[in-house]
């Protein structure tokens, strides 16, 4: 590891996974750092014993645990984020990371600083037995050291896909921005501290179709939705219903993180939040374009006409036909992200390339994600042997393939 060679930078965020290890090499060069973001941190191997990092200016920490033990957690930040002022924790944790009492002797001894601990944890819960385990552990939380600092806490029970699974959430008078609908509040709910204003929420999750159904809140100023479990039921008017818990024409992010979502709603959605310009969806939801016939729809025709999607990411691996539906469905689109199939890949570039084709008049950036080396060589053949395009730059960074145009 070097020492003589460092950098200014202040607010470090890092959206890819990585490993707990290389974190700590990337900190090693960033001394003067005040903010730092992780949002996929893994590290279930041993804790080093031989790190000697100083960062005396970190304030603010906000880590989302994708695999990750307490330990490497506790570790990281007796040794890094003794005066920071705001924690939040996010992503996926098991009943050792509900400790209260390690928690609490990390806060006493490590923490002296902090003013606000943030947690919006998801845990998944194997058996009755096991449900009662995590609950018990929740309301340790009840007690006159988190009372006395107005850390309040809080917890929702639901089924997705058949698991028992649940959120371990914050629900102080700062957190607001973000609202996780999964469905009836338990009924452990501490109706004293129930969220606070809805006013202030911009991103709103949703666990499934029924739960929208099942909502009383209205969130006024909600600017982006994630869709997760099942969205596939029967309804009259999905853009009606959603529309009673937000504002679908004030909607300018669109999350789509689920397989179970119908096609026909997927357009619905883009016809009635005409001002939605950045989509993440997964591409198994395509497969209901496949036929000709809703192709030609007027549901996907008014859908074409009206979205004004300019970034789009597609989650999982994406063929040939795939991305020819969605540029005809986005016809405006930007940029693109998706994972391809290696035998459609030369196929893929050539269709985006082409000089004749309207629907992709206004791309200019495809990005290949978990793409290997031999890709971008592979991409850098193509275009050179058979002179697609003058006037472009490639890269490739960590293991994503960028390609402007």
């Amino acid at each position: 590891m070097a020492t003589n060679q460092y950098s200014s930078i202040e607010h470090l965020i890092i959206e890819c996974i990585i490993q707990i290890n290389i974190l700590y090499c990337f900190l090693s060069y960033v001394p003067q750092l005040r903010r730092l973001s992780c949002q996929s941190l893994v590290g279930y191997d041993d804790v080093p014993t031989d790190i000697k990092i100083s960062l005396n200016n970190v304030t603010h920490v906000s880590l989302d645990l994708y695999h990750m033990s307490f330990d490497n957690l506790e570790f990281l930040i007796r040794q890094f984020c003794h005066k920071i002022q705001v924690l939040y924790i996010s992503g996926y944790v098991s009943q050792e990371h509900l400790d209260t009492q390690r928690w609490k002797q990390l806060i006493l001894n490590y923490l002296p600083y902090l003013r606000i601990f943030d947690i919006q944890s998801v845990y998944l819960a194997i058996s009755i037995n096991n449900q009662q385990t995590y609950e018990y552990l929740f309301n340790q939380f009840n007690s006159q050291f988190w009372f006395e600092r107005q850390w309040y806490f809080d917890y929702r029970r639901a089924l997705i896909r058949g698991n028992r699974t649940g959120i371990f959430y914050s629900i102080n008078p700062y957190r607001g921005k973000d609202y996780r609908l999964v469905g009836n509040i338990n009924e452990n709910t501490r109706l004293i501290h129930q969220e606070t204003n809805l006013n202030s929420v911009l991103h709103v999750y949703i666990y499934g179709e029924q739960t929208i159904n099942d909502c009383i809140n209205y969130f006024p100023n909600a600017t982006h939705v994630t869709f997760y479990d099942n969205f596939c039921l029967r309804t009259r008017s999905f853009s009606s219903t959603l529309n009673h818990i937000i504002s679908l024409q004030q909607l300018t992010n669109i999350d789509i993180d689920t397989n179970r979502f119908s096609f026909q709603k997927f357009c619905e959605l883009l016809q009635f939040a005409p001002n939605v310009n950045t989509l993440m969806i997964k591409s198994e939801i395509l497969k209901g374009a496949y036929s000709e016939s809703m192709r030609q729809s007027e549901i996907f025709r008014l859908a074409s006409n009206i979205n004004i999607i300019k970034h789009m990411t597609i989650k999982d691996k994406c063929t040939l036909k795939k991305i020819e539906i969605l540029l005809s469905l986005c016809p405006r689109l930007q940029s693109l992200t998706s994972d391809v199939n290696w035998h459609d890949f030369e196929s893929i570039i050539r269709y985006l390339l082409s000089k004749t084709n309207e629907n992709v008049r206004h791309l200019y950036l495809f990005c290949v994600s978990n793409a290997c080396p031999e890709l971008f060589e592979r991409l850098k053949s193509l275009i050179k042997s058979e002179k697609l395009i003058d006037d472009y730059s490639t890269k490739y960074i960590n293991s994503k393939l960028y390609l402007w145009f």
